[in-house]
């Protein structure tokens, strides 16, 4: 697939970080059947022009990120938040424009 660099960049890097919300969940969700029926994940990667090397760096982002332990004062697992601050995250962002080169 052809990209137009000039007009597709935002949109491809709004795909790839979708995808690392995506991932974000699943692996802080391992046991969901939901999540593990569900084609989103696999969808953006069908949908991105991204290459392969691209979908490896945010996997290893994502592992890093979900390592960081996130505590509630009643005990309660923050995954959700955990997830929605890594699509947040500026880290996100700039890893994510740094895989421009493999589209």
């Amino acid at each position: 697939m052809v990209v137009e660099k000039e007009t597709s960049i935002p949109k491809e890097r709004a795909i790839l970080r979708k995808y690392a919300f995506c991932r974000c969940l699943i692996s802080r969700y391992p046991q969901d059947s939901f999540l593990r029926k569900d084609g989103a994940l696999t969808g953006y990667e069908e949908i991105g022009s991204y290459g392969n090397k691209a979908y490896d760096a945010v996997n290893s982002f994502v592992e890093k990120w979900c390592r960081t332990k996130y505590n509630s004062k009643y005990k309660r697992n923050l995954y959700l938040m955990q997830c929605i601050d890594l699509y947040d995250s500026p880290e996100l962002d700039s890893l994510v424009a740094a895989q421009d080169r493999h589209i």
